[in-house]
Formats: structure tokens, C-alpha cells, sequence
């Protein structure tokens, strides 16, 4: 026979979701929520959302793309774990591995579908 375990009145957290929202919708939650931009440094200099904090989930090498190593770490020391976040990266790739990289860590995450072309292309503000 099985032990019971006591009862508390403690339930367990909420789920945390990562869900996939257009440009419109992360427009319409940047005040609200931090928006984690995963691209390369070189391309986040190139042109990015205004406030957007930069952690390049890989990198641009001589031999191609190579992942960040500190990605997680380097995320928890700008952004508070627990909380909300918008994941954008150039076309939605890099954003989505990110995204689920960061599940555990955050609240709510709403990935960019089609990342900072979407958002271009939907003329929305960017800073270059």
C-alpha cells in the first residue's frame, strides 16, 4: 500500500508558455515586458527595437554560427528570472531554440514569429 503524501493547500506553479505572437502583438507588449533580442551583436548594431537588451544565443565565427555557451547565465544577469519576455531574433529560428532554452527560467514568452524582418516589414519602429 501505497504512503499518501499530506495534503497542504499548496498547489503547484502555473505552467509557463512559450507562444508564438506576430510583430503587432510583441508592438503591443514592449512597454510592458522586456524584449530579449538573440541576434548577433553585428546585427543588433545594425538595427534593433527601441529598449531591446541584446544576448546573442550564438555567435558569428570565421568557421559559421557557433552557440553561446553563457546564453542562460548571461540572460539571468539582465533579466529577472520568473518574469515575462518577448524572444526576437532576425527570422524566428534563433528565437524559437532561445525560447525554449529560457521556458524553465521565465514566465510567459512570446516568441517573434518571423523575428526583426516580421517587425521591419510590419513598420514598426526599429533604431538604427
Amino acid at each position: 500500500m501505497a504512503a499518501s503524501l499530506p495534503k497542504t493547500g499548496l498547489r503547484p506553479p502555473p505552467p509557463r508558455a512559450v507562444r508564438l505572437g506576430g510583430p503587432q502583438e510583441a508592438a503591443a507588449l514592449v512597454d510592458a515586458w522586456p524584449y530579449l533580442d538573440v541576434r548577433t551583436p553585428e546585427e543588433f548594431k545594425a538595427g534593433h527595437v527601441d529598449g531591446a537588451i541584446n544576448v546573442p544565443f550564438m555567435f558569428s565565427t570565421p568557421a559559421g554560427m557557433a552557440p553561446n555557451p553563457t546564453f542562460l547565465e548571461d540572460v539571468k544577469s539582465k533579466l529577472q528570472p520568473g518574469g515575462p519576455v518577448i524572444v526576437g531574433c532576425k527570422s524566428g529560428r534563433r528565437s524559437a531554440a532561445a525560447s525554449a532554452v529560457l521556458a524553465d527560467h521565465y514566465g510567459d514568452i512570446l516568441d517573434v514569429d518571423g523575428g526583426y524582418d516580421a517587425w521591419v516589414s510590419a513598420g514598426l519602429p526599429v533604431v538604427m
